[in-house]
């Protein structure tokens, strides 16, 4: 029997108990997992700088806060008045440049501290039963919807995000009384090794558990049968765990990328608009899934495009973005060779620069791009920014239209 067997029936055997069905279980675990991400963040930001080059700061500053966001200096940490993602929100519309500089922060740590606060919060409302509406058949009878767990869950993280993708799901599974087997990506070896090790310490070890390994693992665990799989990653892969899934019917959630436009209207703020985009781009480096792909304008506005999107990455990363400490890496060779063949047939309007050995490739604006062009033909997932122009708000629409929705 292969590991991955041992360990899903082990989950399903301790599942089986009972265990996880009472509430204070599930937020003692909840809680756990709070824990876990408080005292690990040395850990988290040491594999996070390993695997992508992305730097954990703390938000300690002040003035980065809204009005009525208290801050604790001794916990070392936010503690939002607001909710949590109201929080969020304002951070980036004050911000925007913010989201270079502490990215680690707010996208892999604090998006789930605010998911367990809500869930740990909310639980009880939503484990509730919920009563509904009577019918000829159910008159005489005292009718509700009860939520019950599903059992066994399958979460396949992502190596863009490799703490906030993966935990994220845990979360969910966690609060509706689930076991679950985390895989997550060898891509980013680093955080898979600091979660296989770390997290059994504070969660329970026989419904929680963490299989390492490449894509022969992930194959033997998708022949076995769970009662969810949810699988962040791309598209090609999402159809093979689909195709997994259908064995047994077990149902799944894909969350997958794709090509996301943006037009800018010639009649619209171009210098909003592009510190808007340059700031979703250049995220992570562009390894984001719903990063802006590609931008269509007309040709009238095309130079004024590229020179606000220059004047953007300067405030943002001041003379270079590759001494600049909140600019990230491409996660490997093999994607940092992908990237560079997609500029193939295009005119560099901007940037263009690339240290293989440092898997550096700085914000590259690309002109005389068409629907034809080699970038166009997958979702580019870097810092690689084509501009198409269009004649009119209707010809991007077609244009959009016409392709795979995002």
């Amino acid at each position: 029997m292969s590991r991955e067997q041992l360990a899903v029936q082990r989950a399903r055997r301790s599942f089986q108990t009972g265990r996880t069905r009472p509430l204070d279980f599930r937020i003692q675990q909840l809680r756990r997992l709070q824990s876990f991400i408080k005292e690990r963040q040395r850990d988290i930001k040491d594999a996070l700088q390993k695997d992508l080059g992305k730097i954990l700061i703390q938000l300690r500053r002040p003035h980065l806060a809204s009005k009525d966001t208290k801050i604790s200096w001794g916990a070392n940490r936010l503690l939002p008045r607001t909710p949590p993602h109201k929080f969020l929100l304002s951070l980036h519309s004050n911000h925007p440049n913010a989201t270079s500089e502490r990215a680690s922060e707010l996208y892999e740590i604090l998006v789930v501290e605010a998911e367990l606060h809500l869930s740990i919060t909310r639980l009880a409302e939503w484990a509730a039963p919920r009563p509904v509406e009577k019918n000829l058949f159910t008159l005489l009878d005292e009718v509700y919807v009860k939520p019950e767990p599903l059992g066994v869950v399958l979460i396949i993280g992502p190596w863009n995000y490799p703490w906030s993708l993966t935990l994220l799901p845990l979360v969910g599974a966690i609060a509706a009384g689930n076991a679950a087997i985390l895989k997550p990506s060898e891509i980013s070896s680093n955080s898979s090794k600091v979660i296989e090790e770390l997290l059994p310490l504070y969660l329970d070890k026989d419904l929680y558990q963490v299989v390492e390994g490449g894509v022969p693992e992930a194959q033997e665990l998708l022949k076995q049968r769970f009662d969810h799989i949810f699988y962040t990653g791309s598209t090609a892969v999402g159809k093979l765990v689909m195709e997994a899934a259908a064995r047994h019917l077990t149902p799944v959630t894909l969350e997958l990328g794709g090509k996301s436009p943006c037009y800018i209207d010639k009649n619209c703020d171009v210098g909003v608009a592009c510190r808007r985009i340059t700031w979703a781009k250049l995220i992570n480096c562009g390894q984001t899934c719903i990063a802006p792909d590609f931008i269509l304008c007309e040709p009238s506005v095309l130079n004024t495009v590229v020179e606000e999107i220059k004047k953007c990455i300067k405030e943002f990363y001041a003379d270079s973005t590759k001494t600049s400490d909140d600019y990230g890496r491409i996660i490997n060779q093999r994607q940092f060779k992908r990237l560079m063949g997609l500029m193939e047939g295009c005119t560099i309007a901007f940037g263009g620069d690339a240290d293989e050995a440092q898997g550096y490739i700085g914000p590259t604006v690309l002109k005389n791009v068409t629907g034809e062009s080699k970038v166009m033909q997958e979702e580019i997932f870097g810092p690689l920014l084509p501009i198409i122009t269009v004649n009119s708000v209707d010809e991007a629409i077609q244009f959009i239209n016409e392709r795979e929705k995002p």
